[in-house]
């Protein structure tokens, strides 16, 4: 997904269409209640997770925005959190949604 993200104003776009693919978010909850009760387990989603975080932050440093720790932190929740809204919820307007929050998020961040 990181890769396809060309400008800080295709972000929310290309992160909604992956925040609405239940399909990811189901493996990621899976792996998370897994990770809970195994240790092995918990180590490789840890590493999953900071691979992942790593490519935020350079994104974020790629458009000139604030990469601190905060800040990665935000995207990095706003990405989790829509993803499992929408698996629950399967509200109408999902992929919308997600990205008027994205696109509000990158807005913001913009004139940090």
């Amino acid at each position: 997904m990181i890769g396809r993200i060309a400008s800080p104003r295709s972000a929310p776009a290309t992160i909604a269409s992956v925040v609405i693919r239940h399909e990811n978010t189901r493996v990621l909850v899976a792996l998370n209640q897994a990770a809970d009760q195994e240790p092995a387990l918990r180590e490789l989603f840890n590493e999953l997770t900071d691979r992942f975080i790593e490519q935020l932050r350079a994104m974020l440093e790629k458009f000139s925005m604030k990469p601190d720790q905060a800040t990665v932190d935000l995207v990095h929740a706003l990405f989790v959190g829509l993803s499992v809204i929408d698996l629950a919820t399967s509200r109408d307007r999902g992929e919308a949604r997600a990205k008027a929050v994205m696109k509000k998020a990158f807005d913001l961040l913009a004139t940090d």
